[in-house]
């Protein structure tokens, strides 16, 4: 499999974590922005161990996988953004049940 392959592979594969950990965390979450924030967290560190199960220690998508030396790398970036994109109708239901 080519270079390019397994980065698409990759980020559909952080996609689809990124919006199952949203999901649940802003299910179970009332504050929009901790639950938003959890579900960052949590997708980014279930995604490096997904490639440290695949690939052993060789895992070649680790820099941007989990942020080592700041909280805001590539795939935190990604998985906050995907967060508050899953949130929106969450608090708009609770916004509107509180009204």
């Amino acid at each position: 499999m080519s270079e390019e392959s397994t980065i698409i592979i990759d980020f559909v594969i952080l996609s689809a974590v990124s919006v199952s950990c949203a999901v649940i965390a802003h299910w179970r979450i009332r504050d929009y922005f901790k639950a938003s924030f959890t579900s960052a967290l949590a997708a980014t560190a279930l995604f490096q161990g997904i490639g440290w199960l695949q690939f052993d220690d060789s895992y070649p998508f680790t820099v941007i996988a989990f942020p080592i030396l700041t909280a805001f790398s590539f795939s935190l970036l990604i998985t906050g953004s995907i967060a508050l994109l899953v949130g929106v109708p969450f608090r708009t239901k609770r916004l509107k049940t509180t009204a």
